[in-house]
């Protein structure tokens, strides 16, 4: 993998790259369809927390995410602050060491798991939601990974930017993609008036 920064990889020359990019518009459609489960499970998972009445609304973190960040070495708890400032959702679909995610959730999004699972040393994957006007305060991870975030919807009236090593990266069309080694400090923020919805991807070096 081509570096261009301390820390921040060549998105292009990853070599699933160009076949996550190919497949996006297919991704996108298949978890944007909601149906009435997939928009079930994406509320209990804490994805929509606004979707049906406010008792079902959640600040609780799904299991697979929080067991990837606890792993990451940068839990709250271990790390004495809470990075997320503001709302951040997630809607987890891989992880390694938890084969049963990913059986779920082909019930729901067959399509984003078959091009997941092409990717060589796949360690994680989820999609993240990041609302106007929140931050993720910087923090690093403790395992030696490439993380790829892939931009899945337009920006309006502003952009969203993830900053590595001091390195400001932008994310406005659906596409815009940022890769980095994430033991490197590195925090984000959505400065427009849309959620900023990534697909995750999380591979071992």
């Amino acid at each position: 993998m081509k570096t261009f920064h301390p820390g921040l990889f060549d998105p292009s020359s990853l070599n699933f790259y160009s076949q996550v990019t190919n497949s996006l518009s297919q991704i996108s459609k298949e978890f944007f369809s909601d149906t009435l489960d997939l928009s079930l499970l994406k509320q209990r998972l804490g994805f929509n927390s606004n979707w049906f009445s406010s008792y079902t609304e959640t600040d609780d973190i799904s299991q697979p995410v929080e067991d990837w960040i606890r792993s990451g070495g940068f839990h709250e708890e271990q790390i004495g602050y809470d990075s997320r400032d503001g709302e951040w959702k997630t809607f987890p679909l891989w992880k390694s060491d938890q084969p049963e995610l990913a059986s779920t959730m082909r019930q729901f999004l067959p399509s984003t798991i078959e091009i997941l699972e092409a990717i060589p040393n796949l360690y994680f994957a989820s999609i993240f939601k990041q609302p106007p006007n929140s931050k993720v305060a910087r923090h690093k991870h403790t395992l030696k990974h490439c993380i790829v975030h892939f931009l899945l919807n337009d920006l309006e009236d502003g952009y969203a930017s993830i900053e590595v090593n001091n390195k400001m990266q932008i994310l406005k069309n659906k596409g815009d993609c940022v890769a980095f080694d994430y033991t490197y400090p590195h925090s984000s923020s959505n400065v427009s008036n849309t959620d900023r919805i990534n697909l995750v991807i999380d591979i071992v070096l």
